[in-house]
């Protein structure tokens, strides 16, 4: 919330075009916060923020007129702004800023005279008329769950390389070791997934939430790493194991006064630039969104 606090309204003022000038790749040269210039006039003007940017190599000169007015500002207010806009030299552009908007009068002067209007507020339940605000889901998830991942290995194949090394064949071959350690391999010796990612495909193809034996009997030729240096690989049959589900439930509320902090509205375009919590843009892929 925007406190009636002038010198802390214009800070935010300072903080917003700081924001905007880095997200626009404008390159800041000088602001400046409750500076005194000293006019053509040899008047000494108080400025709120004194603002010079380059944009396309050319330096641009802005004093900007903050004021944290409970009621409207009226047509003399941007009549005395002016008048200090045409005393200060280097005819820097003139934006004043105010968080309650202005008289017609005022608006109607402004335009004439190329001085740009701005409300700096926060959103109020009239900016969201007709629009979504808040956001409130209800997530159920399923966690896959597996018990009882067997492996079948090709016993007539084990006999076999073992006769062939000239090594006893053992009553049990045991592997104890990560599924995300251990992978399959085809008939050339190519690597194709870690046990895991196997599981994890097999998963995927049971998304339904339905519990259940799973099976996939290998057509082809497949092999798995043993990390044991007398049988370093042993052709497998199958891969199965028991998948179920734990099911949770979640609330996300997305709350568009968490995400909007400010709007800044051009009051003579009738157009406004949502501010975030961190002074950016949130509208920029658009431009403005009118009101």
């Amino acid at each position: 919330m925007i406190k009636n606090t002038g010198l802390e309204y214009e800070e935010l003022v300072k903080r917003v075009y700081s924001s905007i000038a880095k997200q626009n790749k404008v390159k800041n040269i000088n602001i400046q916060h409750n500076i005194v210039l000293e006019g053509k006039s040899g008047t000494k003007h108080q400025i709120d923020i004194y603002w010079e940017f380059s944009y396309l190599d050319i330096t641009h000169k802005v004093v900007v007129e903050v004021k944290d007015y409970a009621t409207k500002v009226n047509q003399e207010k941007i009549h005395a702004f002016k008048a200090v806009l045409d005393d200060i030299a280097g005819q820097p552009r003139g934006i004043y800023i105010t968080r309650t908007g202005y008289q017609a009068g005022a608006k109607k002067y402004a335009e004439h005279h190329g001085i740009q209007l701005y409300e700096l507020r926060a959103p109020t339940d009239k900016d969201w008329e007709g629009k979504m605000r808040n956001i409130y889901l209800n997530i159920e998830y399923n966690i896959p769950h597996i018990d009882n991942l067997r492996v079948v290995i090709d016993g007539e194949w084990v006999k076999r390389y073992c006769r062939q090394k000239g090594m006893p064949v053992p009553e049990h071959l045991d592997l104890k070791a990560l599924s995300n350690i251990v992978y399959l391999y085809d008939n050339k010796g190519n690597r194709l997934m870690s046990i895991q990612e196997k599981i994890n495909d097999l998963c995927k193809k049971n998304l339904n939430g339905m519990s259940g034996f799973i099976k996939e009997e290998f057509s082809e030729i497949m092999y798995i790493n043993t990390l044991r240096e007398d049988i370093p690989r042993v052709k497998i049959k199958e891969i199965s194991f028991k998948l179920s589900f734990n099911v949770y439930n979640d609330k996300v509320e997305i709350l568009g006064d968490d995400i909007v902090k400010f709007i800044l509205k051009d009051v003579i375009k009738d157009t406004v630039k949502l501010i975030g919590p961190s002074m950016e843009i949130l509208n920029k892929a658009r431009n403005d969104t009118k009101v």
